[in-house]
C-alpha cells in the first residue's frame, strides 16, 4: 500500500509539473498570438498627409507596401489636383478616414470616411470619391442639390486622372454617349436634374439589372456634360453651378443658355467630334454588353421628352 501510495504521489507530482509545463506554454502561445494581432491591427493602419488634410488608410495589409506608397502618392496629389480645380465654399474634414477592400463593392465617399473597393486588381474610384469629399454633396452630403453635377464632376475627374472604373473605366465619356445617342438611348438632361426624376434615375430603389443600367446611364449623361461645359465654358462658370439647387435655373443664370440649350450643344459637339466606340472599348468596359442589354428593357418613357 505504501508503495502505491508513492507511485500515485509521484505521478501526481508530474502530472501537476507537465500540466504547469502545457498551461505556460499555451499561454506563451496566446500571448504571442495577441501580441503579433495587436502588431497586425498597428501596421493595418497607415497616416498620409495631404496639406492641412490628415488621411488614415486601414485595411492596408490587403495590398503590397509598394501598392500602399502608390496610393499614398496619389492621394497626395490628388488631394491637391481637387482642391485647385474647383473652389467651393465647402470646408473638408480635417481628418479622414479610407478603407480599402478587395474585390466588387460600392465604393462611398462621405464628410470623413471614403470606402473603396478593387484595391488589388486597381479600379478603385479614388478620385471619384474624393472629389465628393473634398467639395462637398448637398448640404451634409444628402440629395437635397440632387446628383448631377456631383457626380458628373467626379466621373470626369475620376476619368481624367485616376483608375479605370466605372462607369467608364478609363473610355472617353463622350465616345460612349455617342454610342448612346445613335442607339436613341440618350436620357433627357432635364429628368437628371429635377427633383421628380433625378432619384429614380440616379438612385433607384430595386436591384435589378434594369436598375443598375439607369444608374450607369446617369454617372455617364452626368459625366459627359460636365466634361462638355467643364471644357468648353471652363471652371469659373462649373463652380458656380456645382452642388447647387434649382440646377436649370443656376445653369441658366450662370451660362446665358438654358439646359436645353446647352443640351443641343453637348449632344451636337459629341455626333460631330467623336469617334464612335471600337469592340475593344467596349471590352474594357465591366458587363458592357450586359449592361446595354438590360438598357434595351428599359421603358422607352424613361427616354422621351
Amino acid at each position: 500500500m505504501k508503495g502505491e501510495s508513492l507511485l500515485k504521489y509521484i505521478t501526481a507530482v508530474l502530472f501537476l509539473i507537465f500540466g504547469c509545463i502545457a498551461c505556460s506554454y499555451q499561454t506563451e502561445i496566446l500571448n504571442k498570438q495577441e501580441e503579433e494581432l495587436t502588431d497586425q491591427k498597428e501596421s493595418d493602419s497607415v497616416t498620409v498627409k495631404a496639406g492641412n488634410i490628415e488621411y488614415e488608410l486601414h485595411n492596408t495589409s490587403i495590398t503590397s507596401k509598394d501598392q500602399i506608397k502608390k496610393l499614398e502618392k496619389e492621394i497626395i496629389e490628388m488631394t491637391e489636383l481637387i482642391q485647385n480645380t474647383v473652389q467651393t465654399n465647402y470646408n473638408p474634414s480635417k481628418k479622414i478616414h479610407i478603407s480599402l477592400h478587395n474585390g466588387p463593392g460600392v465604393s462611398t465617399g462621405f464628410r470623413s470616411n471614403i470606402k473603396l473597393y478593387f484595391i488589388i486588381e486597381e479600379k478603385y474610384p479614388l478620385v471619384h470619391e474624393l472629389s465628393h469629399t473634398l467639395l462637398g454633396y448637398g448640404e451634409n452630403f444628402s440629395a437635397e442639390s440632387g446628383y448631377f453635377t456631383q457626380e458628373g464632376f467626379a466621373v470626369y475627374m475620376q476619368t481624367k486622372y485616376g483608375k479605370p472604373s466605372f462607369p467608364n473605366y478609363g473610355i472617353s465619356e463622350h465616345n460612349i454617349m455617342r454610342y448612346l445617342i445613335k442607339s436613341h438611348r440618350n436620357i433627357p438632361l432635364y429628368k437628371l436634374i429635377e427633383d421628380k426624376s433625378d432619384d429614380e434615375l440616379f438612385r433607384p430603389l430595386g436591384t435589378t439589372p434594369q436598375d443598375y443600367a439607369l444608374v450607369w446611364l446617369s454617372y455617364l449623361h452626368a459625366g459627359s456634360f460636365v466634361k462638355y461645359v467643364f471644357e468648353t465654358y471652363g471652371n469659373e462658370n462649373f463652380e458656380k453651378i456645382y452642388n447647387k439647387t434649382n440646377l436649370a435655373n443656376v445653369i441658366e443664370e450662370n451660362y446665358g443658355k438654358s439646359i436645353e440649350t446647352l443640351e443641343k450643344e453637348w449632344i451636337n459637339y459629341i455626333l460631330e467630334n467623336e469617334t464612335d466606340l471600337t469592340t475593344e472599348d467596349k471590352m474594357k468596359i465591366d458587363d458592357f454588353y450586359s449592361i446595354i442589354s438590360s438598357i434595351k428593357s428599359i421603358d422607352d418613357q424613361v427616354f422621351k421628352r
